[in-house]
C-alpha cells in the first residue's frame, strides 16, 4: 500500500475515531446534563401541581375555620333541634364556595346535618353510601382527626374528595367541644382545570388501581419512590407540609411525563397525577449538540486535509521524489548519478547516505570493471591461444543445433571446421561414437562438484577419428549455465 493512502488513513481512522469519543461523551455528559436538568424542570413543574392542590386544602381548611366562629354555626351545634338555628346550608353557599358536601356532627362524631350538592347539575343529591361508611355507625374521620381537626383527601369508589374537619368550640377556642363541621369537593375536571390555569400545565388524576389505566401509569407505579406515608401534615395549627413522591419518565423525543402519588388521609395511596410536558430543554440540547458534533467533523475535516497537505508536502512528495530518482539510478545502471539532498531533516540526511553509498558503488564498480576486464583479457588470450582443442556448450540444450556457444582457432583447424560450421553443429556431431550417457554424467558431476573428465573420441569433418582425453569445468560466470571443455590429444603408440 502506498505511504499516502497509509497516511490517509491513519489521519481518517484517527478523526473518525476522535469524533466518535466527542460524540460519546456528549450523548453521556452533554445530554445527560440536559436530561437531568429537563427532568429537574419536569419535576418542579410536578411540585408547582401539587402546591397548587395543596392549597386549595389549606383554602377550604382555612374556610372550615372561619364557619366555626360564625355565630350561626355555634347555635346549631349548640341545640340542633332550635327552630330558630340555621346552618346556612341552602344552594348558593354551596355555589358561592363551590363544594360539594358540608356536615355537621355532635361532640361524639355524630351526624346532626349535612348537605350533598352536585355541582354540575346545581341540585342536592343525596349522601353517597361510599361516604356513609366512613362517618356511621362510626365516625372514621372523627377518629382520624387531631386537636386541630382533619385536612386531606378522602379516597371514594365516585372519585377522590378534597375534605377538611374542625372542631366548633364555645366562645372560640377557648370554650367547651360543640360539635365539628366537615367540608368537601371532589377533584373534578373543574379542579384539574383551575390547578392547570394556575401552573399552566394540563394535570390528570388515575385511580391507583384501575387496571384500564395506560400503560404508562402503571408502569410508573412501581417506579414512583416509596416517601413519606402523608400527603399533608399539620406541623402546627396553620402550617402544613405536604409529600408527594415523583417520578418522571421521556415519553419519545416531544414529551416527558411526570407522576405524583398522592395520599389519602388513612396514609394509603388514593391516586396519579400526571403532568406531560414538552422537552423544550432536551430538544435544545440535542440540538446544539447536534450543530457541535457537524461543526467538531468539518473541523476534523478540514483539518485532516491540512494535514495531509503538510504531511504531503513536507515529506511525502521529497520521498516520492526520492523514491523516483533512486528508480532512475537503477533503470539507468548508472552509479555515477546522484539524488537531490533536499533539506536537512532525516530526508535530508537519507539522501546524502545514498549519494554516498552511490559514490562508494561507482568506486567499487570501476575496479570490478577493470578487473573484469584484464580478467576477461586474459581468458580471451588463453582460450585463443592454447594449442587444445577448447569447446563451450550449452548445459541445458547441448544435443540441440546451436548448442556449442564458442570454440578456439585451434579445435576449428584440427576438425577442419569453421567457426560458423561449429558453432552450427549439434554437440553429439563431434564425437565418432554414442557418448551420450557418459555426457549425461558429465552434466550431472559438472552440476554436483563443477568437474569431469574422461577419454573418448571426436571425429573430424574428414571422417578423422582422433582419440582425446576431454576435461570439463561448468561456468558459473555466465548468464546461462555453460560448460567448457578442454579436449588433449591421446599420443598414438
Amino acid at each position: 500500500m502506498e505511504l499516502r493512502k497509509k497516511t490517509a488513513i491513519i489521519v481518517g481512522v484517527t478523526l473518525i475515531g476522535l469524533v466518535l469519543v466527542l460524540f460519546i461523551l456528549s450523548e453521556v455528559i452533554v445530554i445527560g446534563g440536559f436530561a437531568n436538568l429537563e427532568k429537574k424542570g419536569a419535576e418542579d413543574t410536578m411540585s408547582r401541581v401539587v402546591t397548587a392542590l395543596s392549597n386549595d386544602l389549606l383554602l377550604m381548611n382555612t374556610m372550615a375555620g372561619e364557619w366555626t366562629t360564625k355565630e350561626s354555626v355555634q347555635k346549631f351545634l349548640s341545640d340542633p333541634h332550635d327552630p330558630a338555628a340555621n346552618p346556612l346550608l341552602d344552594n348558593s353557599t354551596f355555589e358561592r364556595m363551590q363544594f360539594n358536601i358540608i356536615l355537621f356532627f355532635d361532640p361524639s362524631g355524630t351526624i346532626i346535618d349535612g348537605k350533598m350538592y352536585d355541582l354540575s347539575t346545581h341540585r342536592e343529591v343525596p349522601l353517597p353510601e361510599s361516604l356513609l361508611v366512613y362517618i356511621t355507625p362510626k365516625n372514621k374521620l372523627y377518629e382520624r382527626s387531631d386537636t386541630h381537626g382533619l385536612t386531606g383527601i378522602l379516597r371514594l369508589p365516585d372519585g377522590p374528595m378534597l375534605i377538611t374537619m374542625r372542631g366548633v368550640h364555645a366562645n372560640g377556642n377557648q370554650g367547651a367541644m360543640l360539635g365539628s363541621v366537615l367540608m368537601g369537593r371532589y377533584i373534578d375536571q373543574q379542579v384539574l382545570q383551575h390547578i392547570s390555569l394556575l401552573t399552566n400545565i394540563p394535570v390528570e388524576i388515575f385511580e391507583i388501581d384501575n387496571p384500564n389505566n395506560p400503560r404508562d401509569i402503571i408502569a410508573a407505579k412501581t417506579q414512583i419512590p416509596k416517601g413519606e406515608s402523608y400527603f399533608l401534615k399539620r406541623v402546627s395549627e396553620d402550617i402544613f407540609e405536604f409529600n408527594a413522591p415523583q417520578y418522571s419518565l421521556p415519553l419519545n423525543d416531544t414529551f416527558i411525563a411526570t407522576y405524583a402519588r398522592v395520599n389519602d388521609i388513612f396514609d394509603s395511596p388514593a391516586f396519579i397525577m400526571r403532568v406531560i410536558v414538552v422537552r423544550d430543554i432536551y430538544s435544545q440540547g440535542r440540538l446544539t449538540t447536534n450543530y457541535f458534533i457537524m461543526l467538531l467533523f468539518a473541523a476534523c475535516l478540514l483539518y485532516g486535509v491540512v494535514i495531509l497537505l503538510l504531511i504531503e508536502n513536507t515529506t511525502l512528495s521529497r520521498i516520492t521524489q526520492l523514491s523516483s530518482e533512486v528508480s532512475g539510478v537503477a533503470v539507468a545502471d548508472d552509479f555515477s548519478m546522484r539524488v537531490t539532498p533536499g533539506g536537512d531533516d532525516e530526508i535530508g540526511h537519507l539522501a546524502r547516505s545514498i549519494n554516498w553509498m552511490l559514490q562508494q558503488l561507482e568506486g567499487t564498480y570501476a575496479q570490478l570493471k577493470n578487473c573484469f576486464i584484464r580478467s576477461e583479457d586474459r581468458y580471451q588470450i588463453l582460450f585463443e591461444k592454447s594449442s587444445d582443442l577448447v569447446v563451450i556448450f550449452s548445459l541445458s540444450d547441448w544435443d540441440n543445433y546451436e548448442s556449442i556457444m564458442e570454440v578456439n582457432d585451434a579445435a576449428c583447424k584440427r576438425l577442419g571446421y569453421t567457426r560458423d560450421e561449429v558453432l552450427r553443429l549439434p554437440l553429439r556431431s563431434v564425437f565418432a561414437e554414442d557418448v551420450q550417457n557418459t555426457i549425461a554424467r558429465m552434466k550431472e558431476q559438472c552440476v554436483k562438484i563443477g568437474e569431469f573428465s574422461f577419454e573418448t573420441i571426436v571425429i573430424s569433418k574428414f571422417e578423422e577419428k582422433i582419440p582425446v582425453k576431454i576435461y570439463a569445468h561448468i561456468l558459473h560466470e555466465r548468464e546461462n549455465p555453460a560448460v567448457i571443455m578442454i579436449c588433449q590429444e591421446i599420443a598414438r603408440h
